[in-house]
This record gives structure tokens, sequence and C-alpha cells, in this order.
């Protein structure tokens, strides 16, 4: 028998438990979901039998709409978070802004201190009295 012929047979036996675990594996999870749905059917009718089923499906329904009011308000003060970012930054622009007219005015003041000294100085040179 060469190594290729048992490498095939091999690989026979491999597909062939695979197909027979796939299939065992099936069959339970047909079986699991069926049991599933027949249990669901009985919780869902025994609860309807209960007389607290109306209470209950209420606080469902409530549940259901703080959830949604929840994820609502969760968005808007991330939005608002967004502008408030915004506005912070615009802020500190403005305050940048703000800072560099004061040196700006700053400085004017020291050239025009600067050039009255040298007005000065000009004049009494050219007329010493």
């Amino acid at each position: 028998m060469s190594l290729s012929t048992s490498l095939s047979k091999l690989v026979l036996e491999h597909q062939k438990e695979q197909a027979l675990k796939k299939k065992e594996l099936e069959a339970l999870h047909e079986a699991a979901s069926i049991s599933v749905k027949t249990l669901t059917t009985d919780i869902t009718s025994a609860a309807e039998k209960d007389p607290s089923f109306p209470r209950m499906t209420a606080a469902l329904e409530r549940q259901k709409q703080l959830e949604i009011a929840t994820t609502n308000y969760i968005m808007q003060s991330k939005s608002l978070q967004k502008q408030i970012e915004l506005w912070q930054d615009l802020s500190g622009k403005l305050s940048s802004s703000i800072k560099e007219l004061g040196d700006v005015e700053n400085w004017a003041q020291v050239i025009e201190s600067d050039m009255s000294d040298i007005v000065s100085a000009l004049s009494s040179t050219i007329n010493p009295s």
C-alpha cells in the first residue's frame, strides 16, 4: 500500500467522521430549537393566564419607553458636550486674540515712547538752548 493511498483513506475517514458529527450537531440544534419554542409557548400561555399579565405587559412597555428616552438623552448629552467643547475652543481663541491686541497696544506705546525720546534727543542736538 502506497503512502498516497493511505493518506487518501485517512482523508476519506476524516471527512466521513466530520459529516457524522455535523449531522449529530444539526440534530441537536434542531432538538434544542424545538425545545426552546415549546418552552416559550408554555411560558407565554402561562403568563397570559396569570392575572398580573396586563401589569407585566405595561411594565415592560414602560421599560422600553425608558430605554428609548435614556438613549435619546445620551445622544443629546453627547451633542451638548460637543457644543460646549466648541464654545470653549472659541472662548480660548477670543482670549488669545484679546491678549494679542493688548500686546500690540503695548508695543505701539513703547514705539511711541521711543519716538518721543528720539525727537527730544534730536531737538536738543539741533537746538541747543
